[in-house]
């Protein structure tokens, strides 16, 4: 069976990416993988995160699926949009200085940029919607606005069950943004944001949410513990965060 993996906020770890899929045995050919959005900013290698996605996708369209997160909507508003300067405050001044010497020309540097700019907001299969932050539920998924990526915990999980049935039917939402100490499951949401370079003590995790278990990395030395998705209370999430 096809496993479907997740992860998210890899903010530049390409090294501790690589550290997961090996571990996880990971197969482009066999195995579903998405990318919840904030590739970029904070770590150490942005761009090497960028190529590598992007050619795994390339590569494998059929499996490998990537949605935009808050850091790449930032980045296009600066890059495309020239409306806001919010990006370099979180990470975009090394990122540009990386953009001048890590791509081969700049050719090389835009084909990256719009595919970056391009990717959609959500991922949908038969059993999960695959989001970086949350969902507007008045508005198809096809039509969700870019500021979905910024949305608040406490909005996404506050909305009335019955209301996400007509959105999504029974589908799980995968997400991340919200930085947490271990990927969890709470009701029908499922976090996958660890603090790979945003906490003090930040993880990279890969998610295998067909068998409940995750993958994770501490992106300082190539150990990778295998751990059970934890089981939250919705409510003292909400509360606690």
């Amino acid at each position: 069976m096809k496993r479907k993996l997740a992860i998210s906020d890899v903010h530049g770890q390409l090294t501790a990416l690589n550290h997961l899929l090996d571990a996880a045995k990971f197969n482009p050919t066999q195995d579903q993988l998405v990318f919840l959005g904030d590739l970029i900013d904070r770590g150490p290698d942005s761009v090497g995160v960028i190529k590598f996605v992007k050619q795994l996708q390339e590569n494998h369209p059929e499996n490998i699926f990537v949605i935009l997160g808050n850091h790449e909507i930032m980045l296009r508003r600066y890059i495309f949009g020239g409306s806001s300067h919010m990006w370099l405050q979180y990470g975009g001044l090394k990122v540009i200085e990386e953009m001048k010497t890590l791509f081969a020309g700049e050719t090389d540097r835009n084909d990256h940029l719009v595919w970056l700019a391009n990717l959609p907001l959500a991922y949908m299969d038969e059993n999960y919607l695959y989001v970086h932050a949350g969902m507007d539920v008045s508005c198809p998924i096809h039509k969700q606005h870019e500021d979905s990526t910024f949305m608040a915990l406490d909005t996404m999980y506050t909305v009335d069950d019955v209301v996400l049935n007509k959105a999504i039917g029974k589908r799980i939402i995968v997400h991340g943004h919200t930085p947490y100490s271990s990927v969890y499951q709470a009701g029908r949401f499922i976090s996958c944001d660890t603090g790979a370079s945003v906490l003090q003590n930040g993880q990279l995790s890969l998610v295998d949410v067909t068998n409940g278990l995750y993958y994770c990395n501490n992106t300082q030395s190539p150990d990778v513990t295998q751990l059970p998705i934890k089981q939250l209370d919705i409510t003292e999430r909400i509360l606690t965060d």
